[in-house]
């Protein structure tokens, strides 16, 4: 259940981020959409991303 919680919030994530964009002359925020990659990895099951640098 958690899985399926965390996909629809990414859906939604996503839905939301692609409509700000829209709105603000087509470009989109990377920083919206990089907050969704925890939860789409958690709704796939997969550990979290380490960021290298």
């Amino acid at each position: 259940m958690k899985k399926e919680q965390a996909a629809m919030r990414v859906c939604r994530g996503l839905v939301e981020a692609y409509q700000q964009g829209e709105a603000n002359g087509g470009s989109i925020d990377w920083e919206d959409l990089d907050q969704l990659i925890p939860l789409a990895l958690q709704a796939l099951g997969k550990p979290a991303l380490e960021i290298q640098s």
